[in-house]
């Protein structure tokens, strides 16, 4: 049956108002990243001029070509890059493992183990930093990458081990069994069964590990004076904004907002 213009016009109205709080729900959420880029584009002196320019008319390179040119941001870009694939293969190669002895093997203290891995998730980061500071200065760790990699599995491999034992829960117990009934080890069911099923929510799992150390400043500022006075640095404003005396925290520079 054929539906009439009318009607369907009709229909089209009403509709309306859905996508347009789609289409604005859209553009609140990308307009800040436009914004980001557009003002990359923009020389430095027109940035904060009025009336405010939504399309740069004079789109430059140069802010490019000064960051990518200065040693302290490849250095920075470097251990970055060291610490969160570092964290991200520690915490999958050591929470795929645990997480298929806490969900295949019987062993006593099973559920108090996993329990006790999501009670370390509760607890905000800001309690344990003052003696993660002093582990870190006892064991010699002090303006050092391992430091950081140390900090960062202690946070992400708790609720790393939790969500991956789930899974390995939800896999079919058959699967193993069938496995075992042709003559495969422990190790052999987890590497060539396990593991090739739970991939999926594995490289999710590395993905949020991995985009975790590279936003996080806190930790970095109270493990590494050396190396947080470089993050920070590349993160400081224009020299015509800069505070006359800037106070040192935490090993780095932090200067009055405008």
């Amino acid at each position: 049956m054929a539906v009439s213009p009318g009607r369907r016009f009709g229909r089209a109205l009403a509709r309306a108002p859905f996508y347009l709080l789609v289409a604005a729900i859209f553009v609140y959420c990308l307009f800040p990243f436009y914004w980001v880029l557009r003002s990359s584009f923009m020389p430095e002196v027109t940035l904060f001029q009025t009336p405010v320019e939504y399309f740069p008319s004079h789109p430059t390179l140069s802010n490019y070509r000064e960051v990518l040119s200065a040693s302290f941001f490849t250095d920075a870009l470097l251990n970055s890059a060291i610490v969160a694939g570092s964290v991200t293969l520690l915490s999958l190669a050591i929470g795929s493992s645990a997480a298929f002895a806490l969900g295949r093997l019987r062993f006593h203290g099973r559920s108090f183990v996993l329990y006790l891995m999501l009670s370390m998730t509760i607890f905000p980061q800001i309690v344990i930093l003052g003696a993660l500071y002093t582990t870190i200065s006892k064991l010699h760790l002090y303006d050092a990458l391992g430091s950081l990699i140390f900090s960062y599995l202690i946070f992400t491999l708790p609720f790393t081990i939790w969500v991956l034992t789930s899974f390995v829960r939800a896999v079919p117990a058959d699967l193993e069994e069938a496995a075992y009934v042709d003559g495969a080890t422990s190790l052999q069911v987890f590497w060539k069964v396990l593991l090739p099923l739970i991939a999926p929510v594995s490289s999710r799992q590395g993905y949020s590990r991995s985009s975790r150390p590279g936003t996080s400043t806190s930790t970095r500022c109270r493990s590494s004076s050396r190396r947080a006075t470089t993050r920070c640095r590349s993160r400081s404003p224009p020299s015509w904004r800069r505070a006359p005396n800037p106070t040192p925290c935490c090993g780095a520079r932090s200067w009055p907002r405008p």
